[in-house]
């Protein structure tokens, strides 16, 4: 007989999950407490925009990344930020440009004086006390920081709150104050970061959004299309 499973949460690792196991042939019912699927991804669409609640850009370092969209058919549906790209972050209430390259920094309103020198000049420091090794590697004693500890370290508290809390929201959907870098390899973040800015054309994860909304990735593997297999069960209990 085919075998039961229960998948708990309806994020995109318990659906991805699902969708996976019911390609083996296997019956599959979600457990989800909210009232929608897709965990800390969601889309509201008000006037004609579309504001995003979660994540909006996805990383394809991974072949099981690749292999999903492709199996969703959402490949042409993919867009690379290229580096002429403008992004804003909102400071104030007021949109500010991102500097499009280091240089760049000394003239824009984004850090104060005192960031912007920390933002120039760590990097030489970075060199200079690991030139021995990896700069990206974060010492034993550090370890149990987060990322945002670690670029708040380095860099300074409003470093964080105006150019990494953006990127690791826009990429993770999470608070860099609770993402830890055990987890997390660093040398990534920093290529990614620096792609993100429009500052490294870095061949190894490259960021990409889609021309829908990242939501229709949810959609599609809800849709009776491509996942007739999926009931998502609402239940108190795991609220």
């Amino acid at each position: 007989s085919t075998k039961s499973v229960a998948v708990v949460g309806g994020g995109v690792s318990g659906l991805t999950t699902a969708y996976r196991l019911k390609s083996h042939g296997l019956n599959v019912t979600l457990y989800e407490s909210e009232g929608t699927a897709g965990g800390r991804i969601r889309s509201i669409a008000y006037g004609g925009l579309i504001w995003e609640e979660g994540a909006n850009t996805m990383t394809e370092s991974e072949m099981e990344v690749k292999r999903l969209i492709d199996d969703l058919g959402l490949r042409e549906k993919q867009q690379f930020p290229i580096s002429q790209n403008k992004r804003f972050i909102a400071r104030n209430g007021t949109p500010v440009l991102i500097p499009s390259n280091p240089l760049a920094l000394f003239g824009s309103k984004l850090l104060s004086p005192h960031s912007k020198l920390r933002v120039i000049l760590e990097p030489l420091f970075w060199r200079s006390s690991n030139r021995k090794g990896d700069i990206s590697k974060v010492s034993d004693q550090n370890l149990q920081e987060s990322v945002g500890d670690f670029f708040q370290r380095h860099f300074g508290q409003e470093v964080v709150d105006y150019l990494v809390d953006p990127f690791v929201a826009g990429t993770s959907a999470a608070d860099p104050n609770s993402l830890s870098v055990q987890v997390t390899s660093m040398s990534e973040i920093c290529q990614n970061y620096l792609q993100y800015l429009g500052w490294s054309q870095g061949p190894s994860s490259q960021l990409m959004t889609l021309t829908l909304s990242p939501s229709s990735v949810i959609d599609q593997m809800l849709s009776e299309r491509m996942v007739t297999f999926l009931q998502v069960m609402l239940s108190p209990l795991l609220m």
